[in-house]
């Protein structure tokens, strides 16, 4: 426990621990800055409870430690007070105990430990022991309060409109890459254009695949698949009239067109397919084997629908200024600033409640909060948690959450030494205190510790996964073997977003702290999304990189074909980052022609987690549980899959 001390966030000797995480369990406990975020479903108005502050209860315990002598002596031993000390550490949480009540405890807790039997050192160690065992329980507490997700059932057809919001006006983090679904690098760009440029089907809140701009389809197998276009789809513009077969199949070859960022990141055989027009609305599309189960998630996501005419005058990027079948028709970018769509009055879908949609790009996150609370915003996505309490007790808005679908690691260059040994990979995730980050930065409400490759929010997901718990004894030990077989790792050169995820930058300054304490000598590179995501799709990273991982796919096997496995043309991500045993390329193969939650796609997924977990090909950070602040003008639920889809909003 020695070793704690020395982590990022909690650094000095115990005296200075104590307060630190009794600050935190009280908040935790109490309510003060982390009130239990309802999830998916409608939330009451949340008040913080009126207790002491943090800083009330800092004083407290400094005061109450800070004049009491400990002197060796004989008769009780180093377990008995640390049962003693935890016991009345656990008791600060009560809601309402004020600071003297706090400061008297906390006194007769460390006088009652010093009694004979035990040496400074080892009272110490006992107290320090007590204090993180207790916080860590009420951090599992807090996390436990948090409902298991259950999405509101979203119906096929919208309610019918009956009042109308001229403008709805939502916080868009960073100045989009790219609205073209070859060249998106970000859910936040791609769930955008799916205002514009629509996919083949659309996903509602359970995961579930409906059809969209194609009315009917078979999988004659998992090599072959017959689309049936759906007719009467009129493009925003009248000059390329309505949607047909060629229009359909243009699009699809273009998102996966050579060079794009797209053909890194779909499955080999959707990649090599071969596409018939058998006639103006029937598509049939051969894939080579081993075939592929998942079409529609990718069709959904990779694969914005415009005009064929368009998408030949366009060239490279139709997304610049995009024109689709959606239920918005593009009217402004303004880099940096804003991003319009106007309602499509000929929208062949459900009727929107909405006239126009603004996406507002403010990437400083103390600004959003202040535009959200003054009425600037009506959606508010990535709130960070310490906003929930001041977010909550505002009249006109309201907190929803739900368990996210992204995950946020490092990738490690696993083809770059000292990366391509085993043993320095596990050392840099046995040296990150995940729990420590989500009851600190997170506030124990945004985010649980990553344990796996398959995300949490999936029937696949294995809940009594562990991964790599915080042990840096074991993480020294493990670099120290590596030193002596002549392994060169003494500086790491780590980078990540400033302004893509909730507290992402702030999260990698925690990482450079763990791997500081390892004895590394770290250096912190933060950039903007537009600059790192680049280099990180070309595959041109060669030091770990931060990065998140939403599984808009809803697919078990959506992170292995992703990030693990390995294809040459065009070369894959797994095979530039991972570069794990061939073998697995067909586990990942055999895992994407299963239905997903089905016996087999469990048995399979659950298998591979281990094998690729133990092999750590990244540094496994967090999966966040997304924190929306909504104006109660409006009734709309978040999506886990981080996706912004407004088809059903309606005012209220």
């Amino acid at each position: 426990m020695g070793s704690y001390g020395k982590s990022l966030l909690l650094k000095a000797r115990w005296l200075v621990s104590v307060p630190l995480l009794l600050t935190l369990m009280v908040v935790l406990a109490c309510g003060t800055e982390a009130t239990p975020v309802p999830t998916a479903t409608p939330a009451p108005t949340v008040t913080p409870a009126p207790v002491v502050s943090a800083a009330d209860i800092t004083a407290a315990v400094q005061s109450a430690v800070a004049g009491i002598e400990i002197e060796p002596a004989e008769g009780v031993s180093a377990e008995e007070i640390g049962s003693l000390v935890e016991a009345a550490v656990a008791a600060q949480a009560r809601p309402g105990a004020s600071p003297e009540e706090i400061e008297a405890m906390v006194q007769e807790a460390v006088r009652a430990a010093a009694q004979p039997g035990v040496s400074r050192a080892d009272l110490e160690s006992a107290i320090e022991a007590a204090v993180v065992e207790a916080a860590a329980e009420a951090a599992r507490e807090a996390v436990a309060m948090i409902p298991t997700p259950v999405p509101t059932p979203v119906p096929t057809t919208p309610p019918p409109v009956t009042m109308r919001l001229e403008t709805l006006k939502v916080a868009q983090i960073a100045n989009p890459v790219s609205l073209d679904c070859g060249s998106t690098s970000s859910v936040d760009e791609a769930d955008l254009a799916k205002h514009f440029a629509e996919g083949v089907w659309q996903v509602d809140r359970q995961g579930n695949f409906h059809n969209w701009l194609v009315d009917d389809w078979e999988m004659k197998s998992v090599n072959q698949w017959v689309l049936n276009v759906r007719k009467g789809v009129k493009f925003h513009d009248s000059m390329y009239g309505e949607m047909d077969a060629e229009d359909m199949v243009a699009s699809i070859d273009s998102c996966y067109r050579e060079g794009a960022r797209t053909r890194t990141r779909i499955p080999g055989p959707i990649v090599d397919r071969e596409t018939t027009i058998l006639d103006s609305h029937t598509i049939l599309m051969d894939l080579p084997d081993p075939g592929f189960a998942g079409v529609p998630n990718y069709l959904f996501y990779y694969g914005n629908i415009h005009p064929k005419e368009f998408i030949e005058a366009a060239g490279e990027d139709p997304g610049n200024n995009p024109i689709g079948t959606g239920p918005y028709t593009f009217e402004e970018w303004t880099p940096n600033v804003r991003i319009v769509g106007d309602r499509f009055e000929d929208y062949w879908g459900p009727e929107q409640a909405v006239d126009r949609i603004e996406w507002r790009i403010i990437p400083d996150a103390f600004t959003r909060k202040s535009e959200f609370l003054t009425g600037g915003l009506d959606i508010l996505a990535f709130v960070i948690p310490e906003w929930v309490p001041e977010i909550a007790a505002y009249a006109d808005a309201r907190i929803e959450s739900t368990l996210s679908s992204r995950f946020v690691y490092v990738a490690l260059p696993v083809r770059t030494p000292p990366y391509n040994d085993i043993r320095v990979r596990k050392a840099l995730n046995y040296a990150i205190n995940k729990q420590e980050v989500v009851d600190t930065l997170f506030r124990g409400i945004g985010a649980v510790p990553m344990t796996g490759i398959t995300h949490p929010f999936l029937v696949e997901a294995d809940p009594d996964r562990v991964g790599y718990p915080y042990d840096l004894d074991r993480a020294r030990q493990l670099l120290d073997e590596a030193r002596a077989d002549g392994v060169q790792v003494d500086s790491i050169n780590l980078y990540a977003t400033n302004d893509r995820y909730t507290l992402d930058k702030e999260t990698g300054e925690a990482v450079a702290g763990y791997w500081r304490a390892l004895g590394l000598d770290v250096e912190y590179f933060p950039e903007s999304r537009t600059q790192l995501f680049p280099k990180g799709m070309a595959l041109e990273m060669t030091d770990p990189w931060q990065v998140g991982n939403g599984n808009t796919l809803v697919r078990a096997d959506a992170a292995y074909t992703l990030w693990i496995q390995k294809r040459q043309d065009p070369r894959s991500r797994g095979d530039y980052y991972a570069a794990g045993p061939d073998e697995w390329d067909g586990l990942i193969d055999d895992l994407g022609l299963t239905t997903t939650g089905s016996e087999e796609s469990i048995t399979q997924s659950r298998a591979l987690d281990v094998l690729v977990t133990d092999y750590a090909p990244w540094a496994f950070l967090l999966n966040y549980v997304d924190i929306y602040g909504i104006s109660n003008e409006i009734d709309w639920q978040p999506f886990p899959t981080e996706m912004r889809l407004f088809h059903d909003l309606r005012l209220r």
